[in-house]
């Protein structure tokens, strides 16, 4: 293993926009395997967490963090910023606030109301300068930082069929408890449901075949694969999402997996079909 440490690209300045462009792509896709991993599902809906959202900043050459934890009137308020490690200026601020009428946080201890409220400001903050990376990852997800978001989701509710007969009836409609939706629970189920199941099960991540499962290739494509393709190295590294297929690919040939071996990026052609 190499010595030589990682170079952290950085933020470019503002009169470089194509530069600027050009970097948020890549740190799209270098950092698109965590941030989906981290994230939450509540309703159908996938939603970035703090970690997903620190991973882009690190990815940036910057670092977030909160300050100013503060009792105000109707709950907690943080303030938090994200910094270029270079010569730390602040490109981003934002607030992050738990409020004494949010439900799920009225009877929790007051450090764990403290700790939520920084984390709402980093995620807040990073979302104000990096919510772009986000969209540019087109992996469905949405830019609100999830630990805002309410165990409920924010979709509004249609009102039940028996509620709406007892209104034309003019009777009170049976008050119907919403379910408890229990966020670990969901974390770990989605979890386990997007790990692939064998190498058929694998998607490639890249190029004109992205999306597409190894099993659901033509056999030619497959072969092409299998024969041609071996993981291109990033900033000195190859990333997990290349391991895995390639990984597969030998799975699907009955081979043992073997380490990768690094491939210049021009020594490969482009995929073929």
């Amino acid at each position: 293993m190499s010595n030589e440490l990682m170079s952290v690209p950085q933020w470019e300045n503002s009169q470089h926009p194509a530069a600027n462009y050009r970097m948020a792509t890549d740190v799209a896709g270098l950092c698109r395997e965590i941030v989906v991993k981290s994230a939450v599902d509540i309703h159908g809906k996938k939603y970035v967490r703090a970690e997903g959202w620190q991973a882009i900043a690190t990815a940036h050459g910057c670092v977030a963090s909160a300050r100013d934890v503060e009792h105000v009137e109707g709950g907690i308020r943080a303030v938090g910023e994200v910094r270029k490690i270079s010569d730390g200026v602040v490109i981003a601020t934002a607030e992050g606030f738990v409020g004494d009428d949010e439900a799920m946080w009225q009877k929790r201890p007051e450090y764990a109301r403290r700790a939520m409220c920084q984390t709402r400001a980093i995620s807040r903050a990073c979302r104000s300068a990096f919510a772009h990376v986000v969209v540019l990852m087109d992996a469905g997800l949405s830019t609100t930082p999830a630990e805002e978001v309410p165990a409920e989701g924010f979709e509004e509710k249609t009102a039940p069929v028996a509620a709406v007969a007892a209104k034309k009836n003019g009777k009170a409609a049976p008050v119907q408890p919403e379910p408890a939706v229990d966020l670990l629970a969901t974390e770990r189920d989605n979890h386990e449901a997007s790990q692939p199941r064998g190498w058929e099960d694998v998607v490639v991540h890249f190029g004109k075949n992205k999306g597409i499962r190894l099993g659901d290739l033509e056999p030619k494509q497959l072969s092409w694969y299998q024969k041609e393709w071996q993981p291109r190295p990033f900033r000195g590294r190859i990333s997990d999402q290349d391991l895995a297929l390639r990984r597969a690919l030998d799975e699907s040939m009955g081979k043992s997996p073997a380490p990768a071996a690094l491939v210049e990026e021009e020594e490969l052609d482009e995929v073929p079909f």
